[in-house]
């Protein structure tokens, strides 16, 4: 009997951001999209895959698919602060990466709880503000037509067989990255090198 599992769609290409423009910036950086607290919450909580889709022609397919591990955001400093004071939080360095939608630049912090309880202690204090979920990006060996022909923005949850995405989940990570972060304009004559940061296990 095949069972079905709960996951999100995203549509993650455009007129100016294609497919494979995608697809070669997340094999480089890892996958980040903009999602509520809330909703990353959610879905790090239940292990929830994120099924990532390009439109084209009237067709939605879904190409790849991510978990997230880590995210990227502003958060308010004090509670940066005073984590770094009970010893769960620890600067780990600076990074600065070009992405289609810009230059990301900022702080990466390591965290040595799961994601899960981090985004549970955050939320009363942070409310429903937007982040960057981070993850690893798995391709699919062929695309999957989701039966869905409207256009939409943000996420849809959906039900696919579980084979699909099972195989593919990642192994629980001890430290987690908190980048905060800037968006600053792309110009055709930036040069920014990304920084590949080396983190590890803070015992």
């Amino acid at each position: 009997m095949n069972r079905s599992i709960t996951a999100y769609v995203t549509i993650v290409t455009s007129r100016k951001y294609s497919k494979e423009r995608f697809i070669k910036e997340a094999l480089r950086l890892g996958v980040s999209r903009a999602i509520s607290l809330r909703l990353l919450r959610k879905i790090v909580k239940e292990k929830i895959p994120i099924l990532l889709c390009e439109y084209k022609d009237g067709v939605i397919r879904a190409f790849g698919f991510f978990y997230p591990d880590s995210f990227a955001g502003k958060l308010k400093r004090e509670i940066v602060e005073r984590l770094e004071r009970e010893g769960k939080l620890k600067k780990m360095g600076s990074f600065s990466e070009i992405r289609g939608c810009g230059i990301v630049s900022g702080e990466t912090y390591g965290y040595t709880v799961p994601l899960e309880e981090l985004l549970e202690e955050l939320k009363d204090r942070e409310g429903e503000r937007k982040v960057l979920a981070r993850g690893k990006l798995f391709l699919f060996e062929r695309e999957l037509e989701l039966g869905i022909s409207k256009k939409f923005r943000g996420y849809r949850k959906v039900s696919i067989p579980a084979w699909i995405t099972e195989a593919q989940i990642p192994e629980k990570k001890e430290l987690i990255q908190i980048q905060h972060y800037e968006l600053r304009k792309q110009r055709e004559s930036a040069k920014v090198v990304p920084l590949d940061l080396s983190l590890g296990y803070i015992g």
